[in-house]
């Protein structure tokens, strides 16, 4: 019904200025003119170059997306490190790059400039070819510019090749190797035929990349174009148009062939000057009224929506225009309503999720630290019955603690207290073969932390330091620094080879693994406080472990009040 109505009025409308359509036809012709005379021509050139320099950015732009991704670089390095094998390599960069209208091949060297991987075939793969590309690697590499680098590769014939180097870095910043694309000049070239337009594209001292005419092409394989919008080449005139782009060291040329105009034109110009004054006039008038009237409905329609835009997701549009804008504002409006909901919903359930799974990471606590305890108890009650009271007291003061869930986050001073006794209860158990030492910043005191935070790190340095040693020693030290909060247990056990802790760093992302109580402080840690919060492990066999956690301060606890 809204339609109908709509379609009346528009019909209305052009009934009403229907007289004016004989002068639109005049106008068209007249555009007609102007094209054949230059400004449509030279209009065309502008907008061609502004294709073709986007078709040259996303083309460009894809290859070095393909460098800067994070995953295809780690995919290079785990190649470099020999993780993968050529055949997946080679899958994995055509499966990345296969919507990308232009080929490319890929040379990847490592850090001592060997060539690791190439797409190139053999008959490609000449001495020239691979001779540029260590110089320019290596150059590129001695800078280390973390920008990619870009160049043409051109060896004679008729195809260049458009070059793009990208160095690769460990994250500790250690130089790997690099990785260059070659964008294939002939895939190129066709792509430019395909366009109704002639194109060039150069790059830097106007070494031409890629074109759609070979005649503009002087034999260095160099397009340099006279100054001017208009140029002849080969006899014939066209309307130029060139853009340089900076960053890619490039520049793109389109060019609009301009036959030569008879004299009938500047007939006809003449003949049609007089009534082009008065077609201007009206059509100004008539696209103005039929503007304001058709444009309303719209206009208010886009001022409500830019309402929304600017932040305020509770309005809705209010608008009565008796057509069909009021009905896309109605379906608006209810879009709004089920956007709202479905976040509100969306942020409930991960509330609901987090908490469960914060509660399931706290729950857990190894029964075998309990079975010992009451075992060494049972034997002391007649051998020494007051320290058996004192560790009765301590066992009953740590298990009433660690299940008590008023709390989700404690002070760290009270943990500590009970980190302490359960402390004094291993070294009950194990007399004279352990012993510990801690020493926490008073700063760091006052700070909530999950409840036994570092109890899971010391009964792992205990069931591991004691494989190879009698005795170990455990240290407890604790300091605020630049906005974070650190904990750190050491211990002189065996420690670990750099294979074992490698393979215990990778656990630590992973549930299920052996060491399970590692892994769930960080995943908590990582839950409550944010993922620059968690666990970091240094060890060296025969000198034992280090277990430091970072917290930052301020966060975690806003919604879990003490």
């Amino acid at each position: 019904m809204v339609s109908s109505r709509y379609q009346k009025k528009l019909n209305r409308q052009i009934t009403q200025y229907g007289i004016l359509t004989v002068f639109i036809c005049f106008t068209g012709f007249f555009a007609t003119l102007i094209a054949y005379t230059g400004f449509y021509n030279s209009y065309l050139s502008y907008r061609y170059s502004a294709q073709l320099e986007a078709s040259f950015n996303r083309v460009v732009g894809g290859y070095e997306g393909y460098l800067r991704d994070g995953d295809q670089q780690r995919t290079m390095l785990d190649f470099l490190d020999g993780a993968i094998s050529e055949n997946h390599l080679s899958y994995l960069f055509h499966d990345a790059l296969r919507d990308i209208p232009v080929g490319a091949d890929l040379i990847l060297r490592d850090a001592a400039g060997k060539v690791r991987f190439t797409t190139f075939s053999e008959r490609e793969r000449t001495r020239h070819l691979l001779y540029f590309d260590e110089i320019v690697q290596a150059d590129h590499a001695k800078g280390r510019s973390r920008e990619i680098y870009r160049t043409v590769y051109y060896i004679g014939g008729e195809f260049s090749r458009y070059l793009l180097v990208e160095s690769l870095y460990d994250g500790d910043g250690t130089y790997r190797g690099g990785a260059a694309l070659y964008l294939d000049g002939q895939e190129w070239n066709s792509q430019l035929n395909s366009n109704h337009y002639t194109s060039v594209i150069t790059g830097q001292g106007g070494r031409v990349i890629a074109s759609s005419n070979r005649s503009m092409v002087d034999g260095m394989n160099r397009f340099l174009p006279v100054q001017g919008r208009r140029i002849t080449l080969g006899g014939q005139s066209y309307w130029l148009h060139g853009r340089t782009l900076p960053r890619e060291g490039a520049s793109v040329y389109a060019f609009v062939y301009s036959p030569p105009a008879g004299g009938y034109l500047m007939t006809g110009c003449v003949v049609i000057a007089g009534i082009l004054l008065l077609t201007i006039a009206l059509c100004r008038r008539f696209s103005s009224n039929v503007a304001n009237i058709n444009s309303a409905s719209l206009t208010a329609l886009r001022d409500e929506i830019a309402v929304i835009k600017e932040g305020r997701v509770d309005h809705r549009i209010k608008l009565r225009s008796d057509d069909e804008f009021e009905a896309i504002a109605a379906q608006i409006n209810a879009m709004l309503d089920n956007i709202e909901a479905l976040s509100s919903r969306n942020l409930e359930l991960l509330r609901q999720s987090t908490e469960m799974e914060m509660r399931q990471l706290e729950a857990q606590f190894n029964p075998h630290f309990l079975y010992n305890t009451l075992e060494s108890i049972r034997y002391s009650i007649k051998l020494d019955p007051q320290a058996a009271d004192r560790i009765i007291l301590k066992l009953t003061g740590l298990l009433r603690y660690s299940i008590r869930d008023s709390q989700h986050l404690v002070r760290a001073e009270e943990d500590f207290y009970m980190l302490r006794d359960y402390l004094e209860i291993l070294c009950y158990r194990f007399q004279n073969r352990l012993s510990y030492h801690m020493e926490i910043a008073p700063e760091c005191l006052g700070y909530p932390i999950p409840k036994l935070l570092l109890q899971p790190v010391i009964e792992n340095s205990m069931k591991y330091g004691f494989l190879s040693r009698r005795e170990i020693r455990i240290g407890i030290c604790g300091w605020v620094e630049e906005g974070y909060l650190y904990f750190r247990v050491t211990d002189d056990g065996r420690g670990m080879d750099e294979e074992q802790l490698q393979a215990v760093r990778r656990q630590l992302g992973e549930d299920g693994g052996e060491h399970k109580g590692l892994h769930h402080i960080a995943r908590r840690l990582q839950l409550q406080y944010g993922a620059e919060s968690g666990i970091s492990i240094q060890s060296e066999r025969g000198s034992g472990t280090q277990v430091t956690l970072k917290i930052r301060c301020g966060e975690g606890w806003q919604s879990n009040e003490l």
